[in-house]
């Protein structure tokens, strides 16, 4: 059975890389097996942070404008995505991972359209 061209694009390890304010100290990184769990664990970290904030709320509720927010203020929020025809992994900024995210909860039936 073939695999598709997207398959094929998302099934690539991706490391995440994140800072979270000013303080050099709040950098960290994420590797994930695909671009996919890479965007989904972005959309976790938001909830985590959600969680935090409101820890008395059972169910937290978000639309997708909240999450595309949240990145944005982001100090920084990149992705390096390992490229096998170059054996390289390729730098993609905040817009590209913003893009992903919003493929992901696409995926999920979530309506994406700002």
């Amino acid at each position: 059975m073939a695999t598709s061209a997207s398959a094929t694009e998302d099934n690539r390890h991706t490391i995440v890389l994140v800072q979270f304010h000013s303080a050099v100290s709040s950098r960290v990184y994420y590797d994930f097996p695909s671009i996919s769990a890479a965007a989904e664990a972005v959309c976790r970290l938001f909830e985590h942070k959600l969680q935090q904030s409101q820890p008395n709320v059972r169910e937290i509720r978000y639309d997708v404008a909240d999450l595309l927010k949240w990145i944005d203020n982001l100090t920084d929020l990149s992705c390096l995505v390992y490229d096998p025809r170059v054996f390289a992994y390729l730098p993609y900024p905040k817009d590209w991972v913003k893009k992903r995210v919003q493929d992901y909860m696409r995926s999920l039936g979530v309506e994406t359209s700002l």
